[in-house]
């Protein structure tokens, strides 16, 4: 066995040929050293085996690849039984030959459609509106996987949330559930999957014909059946037989990308036929970045705050933490301490607590910070809901969990914390709380599923159910350019009673992370030589005595000037260049670990990200109306990335403030000459390793995208046809579309799609629910 080692030591390591010659080569001269000039065809099965087995377990001790070890082998058998052990991995094909062939057999069956309906002289029944609303959703607009067709004809039939306009986009919020879609809404603690859906012209005269038509349906067939049924009425009988509904589906979508016109990228075709998920954001963030308004709530005051010291982590008497002597404690302590005025009736006794908690609430509300509210309402919950019935019980909940939970809490944004920073969190108060009373884990457990289930916050890790684990819930708002606008002046006065220093620090990482999409941590633990100025200046994000990659793909090289903007730019210059400026002066060993932003140039502190993420998440959430953590910007970084490279400058410009040659050159960035994958490029600068998790989680502007898409394909449809889907009279009709200052006779996509949301919204009654940014 020692010559067998040798050879494949030898042939291993060797670099003349390839690893599968060098294996080949290998298994020749192991078995020519075996048999030693005896036939092979002499030698019987059992001593092939035990030459093959032999053979493995040396292998599996030299100090050779895997990969090596695994031709070898394959060649080995190969030659001493005539099989051998490993297949052959194909590479898929780029395009499924199966939604190929399938999209053949339906070739051409929109255009049948839209003659049939030309030449139909009778008006559509409601059933006819139904189906043609669900063809042309499919067809036309781009819905194409069951799921959101049965959302789409659930939301038609009942009509219980109408098509939502904001500024010239009108779309249905589609709620479903689906395997491979993350979840980005929650109600009552169930969650669950929305995305809008941007229907186009002939969609939308569909649904308005079918409302015109005041039906009374009831409705025995899926979405799917209805659409499969109307799609094999173009085409042979029996051709669609052997299709499946998921297939044909996919054909659809791919249909779609190959009409003239639409230009349409892969992720888009696979985004229509929901093979890619990627969630929509909020109607409130969308409307903030139509309007690019700020909602400044005049009961909202800036508090100004200095940096306080971090929390300490080791074990405190309650009495001692400055929690215990908070306003809202010695309140609750004080309520607590009453007599009850029925004291042997249980349920007299638990309306008096919810009575005097209530009013606590009603005189305190405007004054309580975000952890005391939560306290308060927790509470208040386990009085009506839970199982505590007297003031002693409420006080022993206060002694045991009220008073830790507001000193750990007290700079937090509860409802801003990511994953690993509730998990975080629920580790302090356990720790701190395991001396505090025999049923706080129990307390604990109840107050961290309260949170999750009626305010929306994550479950620690080791809380979660196995099949929680398995459906992702994803945050998907988004501030608006003119939010981050005004964050950066909204920050500064925070911490206007700061030095310039802290400010200046504050308002760089802020810049860098909602242009350039860092994380928090990375950006707390930037050290100074992990920035440069040289050229276009660059950011290394990697390992270093304060941080640690999340991942293996973590690690990354990102332009700074390339991302910024002018102003910005010159900022960002400027700090960096006096923090180099600042430890030039120290000593060599000093200066390594030096890191690029801390709260005093002369030492070694990081910034406390949980105190920052406090006021940025109050201050982003208060803009929009809805909570927008802190991670948020890294979430509006990638999406203007995949905005940029693939909606039209118009749209863009609309929602963010970006010129046109800042827009040019962030796409000449991301798309250089040797068309490197956009999506890979934007995942790379992202410190992921492949597009799938920044499509899912971080890009919520897919649903546009998709929707630009289908506008862009060539199309030229009668006015006869848009007559009959609507239902509204031919002379009332020509007046929208002169309204509208379109041609009367043909119309293309984006004449269509203006006409048909002008009949949608004027109609009889109003069918669509307007939204407009509120006044301040």
């Amino acid at each position: 066995m020692d010559i067998t080692k040798e050879l494949i030591k030898k042939f291993g390591n060797s670099t003349q040929q390839d690893k599968k010659k060098n294996a080949d080569s290998c298994a020749a001269a192991i078995i020519s050293v075996w048999l030693n000039g005896v036939g092979l065809e002499t030698v019987d099965t059992g001593l092939r085996e035990l030459l093959f087995l032999e053979t493995k377990n040396v292998a599996k001790k030299a100090d050779v690849t895997s990969t090596f070890v695994k031709y070898m082998l394959d060649s080995l058998h190969r030659t001493l039984f005539n099989v051998g052990i490993y297949r052959s991995v194909k590479k898929p094909p780029l395009m499924n030959p199966k939604v190929s062939r399938a999209t053949n057999l339906i070739s051409g069956v929109y255009e049948k459609e839209i003659e049939r309906l030309k030449t139909q002289k009778e008006g559509l029944s409601p059933t006819d509106h139904l189906d043609s609303a669900l063809f042309f959703a499919a067809f036309e607009s781009g819905l194409c996987f069951e799921e959101g067709l049965e959302a789409f004809q659930t939301a038609v039939l009942t009509y219980q949330k109408p098509p939502t306009s904001i500024s010239d986009d009108i779309f249905f919020n589609l709620c479903y559930e689906r395997h491979n879609h993350k979840h980005n809404r929650r109600t009552a603690g169930v969650s669950y999957t929305e995305r809008k859906f941007f229907p186009v012209g002939l969609t939308l005269l569909a649904v308005t014909g079918f409302l015109k038509s005041r039906p009374l349906l009831c409705v025995e067939q899926t979405a799917t059946q209805r659409l499969r049924k109307k799609i094999e009425a173009h085409v042979s009988h029996g051709t669609l037989n052997n299709v499946s509904t998921a297939l044909l589906l996919q054909a659809v979508a791919m249909s779609i990308s190959q009409r003239v016109g639409a230009q349409m990228p892969s992720f888009l075709m696979h985004y229509a036929s929901g093979k890619v998920c990627s969630t929509s954001t909020f109607d409130e963030s969308l409307l903030a970045m139509h309007a690019q308004h700020v909602n400044h709530n005049s009961g909202t005051k800036l508090e100004q705050r200095a940096l306080l010291p971090r929390v300490q982590k080791s074990s405190l008497k309650k009495r001692k933490l400055n929690s215990y002597n908070f306003e809202i404690n010695r309140q609750l302590r004080e309520l607590f301490k009453q007599e009850h005025s029925t004291p042997n009736i249980d349920e007299a006794c638990r309306k008096e607590v919810i009575a005097a908690l209530q009013a606590l609430k009603r005189r305190e509300v405007n004054s309580l910070s975000e952890p005391e509210y939560l306290l308060l309402e927790w509470l208040l919950h386990q009085f009506t809901h839970g199982t505590l019935r007297r003031f002693g019980s409420g006080a022993r909940y206060l002694s045991a969990m009220g008073t830790i939970w507001l000193h750990l809490t007290e700079r937090i944004a509860v409802s801003g914390l990511e994953p690993d920073e509730i998990d975080e969190l629920y580790s302090e108060l356990q720790r701190m709380g395991q001396n505090s009373d025999s049923s706080f884990p129990d307390m604990l457990e109840n107050l961290m599923e309260y949170l999750h289930k009626v305010h929306d916050i994550e479950l620690p890790t080791p809380l979660q159910k196995t099949d929680a684990k398995k459906s992702e819930f994803v945050r998907s708002a988004l501030p608006s350019s003119a939010h981050l606008e005004q964050l950066l002046v909204d920050v500064d006065k925070i911490y206007s009673n700061t030095t310039a220093h802290i400010r200046d620090s504050l308002l760089a990482m802020l810049i860098i992370m909602m242009r350039i999409g860092l994380r928090p941590h990375e950006i707390a633990n930037l050290e100074i030589k992990d920035a440069t100025l040289n050229g276009t200046g660059h950011i290394f994000v990697r390992r270093n005595p304060h941080y640690k990659p999340k991942s293996a793909s973590s690690p990354r090289q990102i332009q700074i000037d390339t991302l910024l903007k002018q102003q910005e730019r010159e900022f960002i210059r400027r700090f960096i260049r006096r923090r180099q400026d600042e430890v030039s002066d120290v000593k060599q060993r000093q200066v390594k670990s030096a890191l690029l932003f801390t709260t005093h140039p002369g030492r070694n502190v990081p910034f406390d990200m949980r105190e920052v993420s406090t006021h940025v998440t109050a201050l982003l959430s208060q803009y929009s109306g809805v909570r927008t953590p802190l991670y948020q910007l890294r979430h509006y970084a990638l999406t203007m990335f995949q905005l940029i490279c693939f909606a039209s400058t118009e749209r863009v410009r609309h929602f963010s403030s970006y010129s046109v040659d800042e827009i040019e050159r962030i796409r000449r960035y991301f798309q250089p000459s040797d068309s490197f994958n956009i999506l890979y490029k934007i995942a790379s600068v992202a410190g992921h390793l492949t597009p799938d998790t920044a499509l899912s989680t971080y890009c919520h502007c897919t649903d546009l995208l998709l929707h630009e898409a289908v506008l862009r394909t060539e199309a030229s449809i009668d006015f006869s046809v848009i007559q009959k889907l609507s239902r509204i009279q031919s002379a009332k009709l020509k007046s929208l579309a002169e309204q509208t200052q379109v041609q009367t006779q043909r119309m293309n996509n984006p004449e269509l799609l203006q006409l048909a949301k002008l009949a949608l919204q004027q109609e009889r009654t109003r069918w669509t629910n307007n939204l407009k940014p509120k006044r301040s």
